[in-house]
Protein backbone atom coordinates (compact mmCIF):
# COMPACT_ATOMS: atom_id res chain seq x y z
CA UNK A 1 0.00 0.00 0.00
CA UNK A 2 1.32 3.30 -0.96
CA UNK A 3 0.71 6.62 0.59
CA UNK A 4 -0.91 9.70 -1.13
CA UNK A 5 1.29 10.98 -4.25
CA UNK A 6 3.04 13.97 -4.11
CA UNK A 7 5.02 15.63 -7.16
CA UNK A 8 8.96 16.11 -7.52
CA UNK A 9 10.64 18.51 -9.83
CA UNK A 10 11.89 17.15 -13.02
CA UNK A 11 13.92 19.23 -15.54
CA UNK A 12 11.47 22.33 -14.64
CA UNK A 13 8.34 20.28 -15.04
CA UNK A 14 6.18 19.01 -11.59
CA UNK A 15 5.83 15.18 -12.57
CA UNK A 16 3.98 12.73 -10.02
CA UNK A 17 5.97 11.02 -7.04
CA UNK A 18 4.69 8.09 -5.47
CA UNK A 19 5.95 7.28 -1.71
CA UNK A 20 5.81 3.35 -0.76
CA UNK A 21 5.77 1.91 2.59
CA UNK A 22 9.94 2.01 2.88
CA UNK A 23 10.34 5.41 3.56
CA UNK A 24 13.53 5.98 1.13
CA UNK A 25 12.04 4.67 -1.47
CA UNK A 26 9.65 7.09 -3.98
CA UNK A 27 8.61 6.34 -7.37
CA UNK A 28 8.23 7.81 -10.63
CA UNK A 29 6.12 6.87 -13.71
CA UNK A 30 8.36 6.64 -16.54
CA UNK A 31 6.30 7.88 -19.07
CA UNK A 32 5.84 10.90 -17.02
CA UNK A 33 9.61 11.48 -17.25
CA UNK A 34 10.01 10.72 -20.97
CA UNK A 35 7.07 12.81 -21.55
CA UNK A 36 9.17 15.55 -19.80
CA UNK A 37 12.43 14.91 -22.08
CA UNK A 38 10.49 13.84 -25.33
CA UNK A 39 11.05 10.32 -24.95
CA UNK A 40 9.14 7.31 -26.81
CA UNK A 41 7.87 5.29 -23.90
CA UNK A 42 8.14 2.07 -24.79
CA UNK A 43 11.36 1.55 -25.96
CA UNK A 44 12.39 3.55 -22.30
CA UNK A 45 10.68 0.98 -20.79
CA UNK A 46 11.77 -2.03 -22.24
CA UNK A 47 15.84 -0.96 -21.83
CA UNK A 48 14.94 -0.60 -18.24
CA UNK A 49 13.56 -3.86 -18.19
CA UNK A 50 16.46 -4.97 -19.98
CA UNK A 51 18.81 -3.41 -17.43
CA UNK A 52 19.98 -5.43 -14.35
CA UNK A 53 20.10 -2.39 -11.81
CA UNK A 54 16.98 -0.89 -12.99
CA UNK A 55 14.96 -3.39 -13.70
CA UNK A 56 15.61 -4.87 -9.61
CA UNK A 57 14.38 -1.31 -8.62
CA UNK A 58 11.25 -0.50 -10.89
CA UNK A 59 8.08 -1.16 -10.03
CA UNK A 60 4.22 -1.96 -11.99
CA UNK A 61 2.21 0.91 -9.32
CA UNK A 62 -1.33 2.10 -9.95
CA UNK A 63 -1.03 6.09 -11.35
CA UNK A 64 -3.94 8.30 -11.34
CA UNK A 65 -4.10 9.97 -14.51
CA UNK A 66 -6.80 12.52 -15.15
CA UNK A 67 -9.24 10.23 -12.55
CA UNK A 68 -8.84 6.91 -14.42
CA UNK A 69 -6.16 4.49 -13.03
CA UNK A 70 -3.40 3.25 -14.56
CA UNK A 71 -0.51 0.78 -14.19
CA UNK A 72 3.06 2.09 -14.88
CA UNK A 73 6.22 1.09 -14.86
CA UNK A 74 8.23 3.55 -12.32
CA UNK A 75 12.07 3.78 -11.18
CA UNK A 76 13.14 4.55 -7.87
CA UNK A 77 14.08 8.45 -7.66
CA UNK A 78 17.15 8.05 -6.53
CA UNK A 79 18.30 5.63 -9.72
CA UNK A 80 17.33 8.63 -12.23
CA UNK A 81 20.54 9.97 -12.89
CA UNK A 82 21.61 6.72 -13.64
CA UNK A 83 18.99 6.19 -15.93
CA UNK A 84 19.83 9.70 -17.43
CA UNK A 85 23.37 8.40 -17.74
CA UNK A 86 22.41 6.04 -20.82
CA UNK A 87 19.64 8.46 -22.52
CA UNK A 88 21.54 9.74 -25.90
CA UNK A 89 21.65 13.38 -25.29
CA UNK A 90 20.07 13.62 -29.03
CA UNK A 91 16.98 11.73 -28.23
CA UNK A 92 15.72 14.07 -25.50
CA UNK A 93 13.93 17.26 -26.53
CA UNK A 94 16.77 20.75 -27.32
CA UNK A 95 15.63 22.79 -24.82
CA UNK A 96 16.83 19.62 -22.44
CA UNK A 97 19.84 18.81 -23.88
CA UNK A 98 22.78 21.64 -22.47
CA UNK A 99 20.75 20.81 -18.81
CA UNK A 100 21.79 17.22 -19.01
CA UNK A 101 24.99 17.54 -20.99
CA UNK A 102 25.65 20.10 -17.49
CA UNK A 103 24.82 17.43 -15.09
Amino acid sequence: MNTPPATIRFFGDDILALHELEPNETYVPLAHCCEVLGLAVAPVEQAVLNHTLLSDHSRVLPVDVDGQIERMLCLRTDLLPIWLAGVPLAAVRAEIREHLRAH
